[in-house]
């Protein structure tokens, strides 16, 4: 899995929609109206992809079935935030992610350089990505 951070307007979306005319994986995203914007954005970089499809959807099993009748085998969620919530349905104050579930970290202009912590405390970026160079443990 790769991590993309950014604020907002720091093109996060855009290079999902790279990732998904590169991989042929679904972008998730809150609404269909986001759907349609990015699938607008999409056709603005002239690039290929499957419709993306609401959290919704992706939960229910509405409208993720391709052509042959199945589901999509990768999905790239927009805003993991927002998903969170939606599932969780209450705040979250907290979430782990496995250290080898990290594949790639891409920081979009979010005002810190790698060796700061993140907004609101935290673990420098670097320290993260050296976590993930790590050799994998046995």
């Amino acid at each position: 899995m790769k991590l993309i951070i950014g604020g907002r307007q720091s093109g996060k979306t855009t290079k999902l929609i790279q990732e998904s005319a590169r991989t042929g994986a679904v972008i998730v995203c809150a609404h269909t109206s986001y759907a349609k914007q990015i699938m607008s954005r999409a056709y603005d970089l002239r690039l290929e992809i499957q419709h993306p499809i609401s959290y919704h959807d992706l939960l229910t099993n509405n409208g993720i079935m391709n052509r042959s009748g199945y589901a999509p085998k990768q999905v790239l969620i927009d805003d993991a935030t927002e998903f969170i919530k939606f599932v969780v349905r209450a705040e979250v104050k907290a979430i782990t992610i496995e250290d080898g579930a990290i594949d790639g970290l891409e920081v979009h202009d979010i005002g810190i350089t790698k060796n700061e912590p993140p907004m609101g405390g935290g673990v420098p970026i670097s320290y993260v990505e050296r976590q993930m160079n790590r050799p994998e443990r046995m």
